[in-house]
């Protein structure tokens, strides 16, 4: 009498490539820094005022000039330091692995009768 062999086999894995991204940023021109004219103070040696304001300035010395004060002044250009941000952009270093996605049965002989 002929019996039913079953079919022998194995499982393997199934794989499909897969993309790993790896985000870098690049930096095109970097941060900067730089002094930029603010203002102008102007300061009387004589009773120590100090404003920014040309006007005032003149108005402070003409008073001065009617009271028989001496006028004089200095002035001093202040600046303040901007920081001008870098240029970047984003570039995707990534690559292809190899991932298993799943498992396929794999005939290595057909079920059969003897």
């Amino acid at each position: 009498m002929r019996h039913w062999v079953d079919e022998q086999g194995h499982w393997e894995n199934t794989t499909e490539q897969v993309w790993v991204p790896n985000v870098v940023t690049v930096t095109d021109t970097p941060a900067t820094t730089k002094k930029v004219y603010d203002h102008t103070e102007y300061w009387f040696e004589y009773d120590g005022y100090t404003t920014t304001s040309r006007s005032d300035c003149y108005a402070h010395q003409k008073a001065l000039l009617i009271a028989g004060h001496p006028s004089n002044f200095s002035t001093k250009d202040v600046y303040t330091t901007q920081t001008v941000p870098a240029v970047t952009h984003t570039e995707d270093h990534g690559h292809y692995e190899t991932k298993v996605t799943g498992k396929k049965w794999v005939v290595d002989q057909e079920g059969h009768y003897e």
